[in-house]
Order: structure tokens, then C-alpha cells, then sequence
């Protein structure tokens, strides 16, 4: 339990529901978003595990968005917090980073650049549409 908290507080999101999102093995071409029930300590990979970045809870605690994605480019990702209904979005840039939620869960907004350190848009997804 004490590895958990301290995963908490290093670089982790508290989920409404008791869990945590964080990045295992961060920094690797590996890195992966996984949560951990606080409960159980079982830990669930949810991320697809090519340099996912940090996660971001949804309003209403369902859903988690990140970035995931190489040298190539990065794109976003939204899973459910036991790692089903993950899907990748389609986005016209191919540098798209630091999501985050509307408070309704129906949009992400994001910074997205067609170039690896280029000037950033503020972009806005609806999940509806």
C-alpha cells in the first residue's frame, strides 16, 4: 500500500472511484498508462504501451485520455479505467499532446502541431461526432 500512495503522489491521478492512473516504466519506449485499484492493489495496463504519456481522468471518473505514440509523431488515446473501449483518435496533425477534459466528457481539448516542437494550435475533439 505504501508503493501506491507514494505512486500517488510522485506522478499519478487520483480517480473518483478509488483508482490510480499513472505512467509504469515512464521515460521508456515501453512507458504505458496503467491503473491500480487502491482496494485491491491489482494493477491493469489500459494504455497501448508506445511512449503513453500522462493520464487525465474524465469529470465523471469512466474515462481516461492521454497521448501515446513515438518519434513519428503523437497521437491521443481514451480508455475506460479497466482498459476496455480504448480507441485511438483521428487527428489531421500528427503532434497532438496534453489532453484534457470538457467538463461535460463529450469534448478533449489539446494541443496539436504538425511538427515535432512546432507552434501548437488549441484543438478541440468532440467524442459525439
Amino acid at each position: 500500500m505504501g508503493l501506491i500512495l507514494l505512486v500517488a503522489l510522485i506522478g499519478g491521478a487520483l480517480g473518483p472511484a478509488g483508482e490510480i492512473a499513472f505512467v509504469d516504466e515512464a521515460g521508456t519506449p515501453t512507458s504505458r498508462v496503467c491503473v491500480v485499484d487502491l482496494e485491491t492493489g491489482i494493477k491493469t495496463s489500459v494504455g497501448p504501451g508506445e511512449w503513453d504519456g500522462a493520464p487525465n481522468w474524465s469529470p465523471d471518473g469512466q474515462w481516461l485520455c492521454f497521448e501515446t505514440g513515438g518519434g513519428e509523431g503523437r497521437g491521443i488515446y481514451v480508455v475506460r479505467s479497466d482498459g476496455s473501449e480504448g480507441r485511438g483518435l483521428e487527428l489531421s496533425r500528427a503532434w497532438n499532446v496534453m489532453p484534457n477534459w470538457s467538463t461535460d466528457c463529450t469534448r478533449l481539448v489539446f494541443s496539436a502541431s504538425s511538427e515535432r516542437g512546432g507552434l501548437g494550435v488549441i484543438s478541440v475533439y468532440d467524442l459525439n461526432s
